[in-house]
Parts: C-alpha cells; structure tokens; sequence
C-alpha cells in the first residue's frame, strides 16, 4: 500500500496507532512487538513472497551480530556476513542485468524478481554489523524485539531512508507515556508535510516530466 493511498490514511496507519497505544498502556515490550508485526503485514501487502526473503535476512543478520558481539568479534563472522549480504543482493539486483549483456533472451527467460526495499534493509543491516565489529553496541542492547523493529518498522522499509541503529533504539527504550499530544501533533504535521509533497508536488512534476524520460530513452 502506498503510503498516500486511502487504504493506509484511513485504515492501516490509524489502526496500527491505535493499536500500538492501548497495548502500551499495559507492556510497553508487546507494543513494540505490535509493530513488528503491523510492519511484516504492510510489507506482506504489496507481495507476501516478499516476506519470506526479509525474513531470512533479518533471522540470519540477527544472529550474525550476535556471534560477533559473544565471540569477541571473529573477524570471519564479520566478513562472512557481510559477503553473503552482498551475494544476495547483487543475485536479485544485478543478475538480470549481466545475462542481457550476454543474452536478451536468456534474460527474459531467467529474469530474478526484486524485492521491494532490498537495499534499504541489506545496508541498514550492514551498517548494523560494522558497528557491532567496531564494539559500538552493548550486547544488552541487541535483543530480537528491538533489533527486528529497527530493521523492519514499516515509515522506512520500502522507500529508506537508512537508519542508525543509536537514533531509534533510545526510542524504543524511552517509553511514549509522556507527552503524548505534543508527539502526535508532531506526528501529524509531519506526515501532512511528507503527504503534501508526495501527492501535490511530486506526483504533478511526474506527469510533467515522464515524457521527457520517455522521449531520452527512445532517442538512446
């Protein structure tokens, strides 16, 4: 769903809210989870086959930091990780590409499906295993709820931007009990900005200049 569609305004997004603070009002800990598992059914919304893909790297990323953080940081666990992060990636960014420089038609034959938001969540894990090889993480701190949270809370799954992982764990441990009309009122005049942009002004400037993209890409 996109994020100016009326299915995500007047439903989803309301109802994950509502959701995230009653649940709060009793463990703050299952409304963390809550969110978790709001983020995996918007992910799964746009290709559930999607989610199996995500999935397996956040299992496998999580437990990759967590042997570095035990281990005393082995360097093969490091770089083992962050090989087979790019192996990945590279299989479902680039090898459609390389077959058509050798065959079109191979290509159109074995074309490899793109996750949605790939790249976001395979570099924020990446980022996420260099801090921990270079001790910047509290193994206290690396526990499923929070690290699956910040890998796949939904605002930036599909569109980024990428996260540190020190801008929103503090978050997550801060509690939301106070203050909480001025956070949502933040909330909402932040996301009628972002909303204004998208669908005024970026959706308007693409019917402007599609054509242009179009008529470069003929003449190429």
């Amino acid at each position: 769903m996109s994020f100016a569609s009326y299915i995500y305004i007047l439903g989803f997004l309301p109802a994950t809210c509502l959701a995230f603070w009653f649940i709060q009002r009793k463990s703050l800990s299952s409304a963390l989870w809550s969110l978790t598992i709001a983020s995996g059914i918007f992910y799964t919304y746009w290709n559930p086959r999607d989610l199996i893909i995500a999935s397996f790297s956040v299992v496998l990323n999580y437990f990759a930091a967590k042997f570095l953080l035990e281990w005393n940081r082995r360097r093969w666990v490091f770089y083992t990780a962050i090989i087979g992060n790019l192996l990945v990636l590279g299989y479902y960014k680039y090898l459609t590409f390389l077959i058509e420089l050798v065959s079109p038609e191979l290509a159109a034959m074995h074309r490899v499906y793109l996750p949605l938001g790939i790249s976001f969540f395979t570099f924020t894990q990446i980022a996420y295993l260099a801090d921990c090889w270079a001790g910047k993480i509290n193994p206290e701190q690396h526990v499923p709820r929070d690290y699956f949270l910040f890998v796949s809370f939904f605002p930036h799954l599909i569109a980024g931007p990428i996260l540190h992982h020190s801008d929103v764990f503090s978050q997550f441990r801060g509690g939301f009990r106070t203050d909480r009309n001025q956070k949502i009122g933040t909330a909402i005049v932040l996301f009628s900005i972002g909303l204004f942009k998208k669908a005024v002004i970026a959706d308007n400037l693409s019917l402007i200049v599609a054509p242009i993209f179009s008529l470069a890409d003929k003449n190429a």
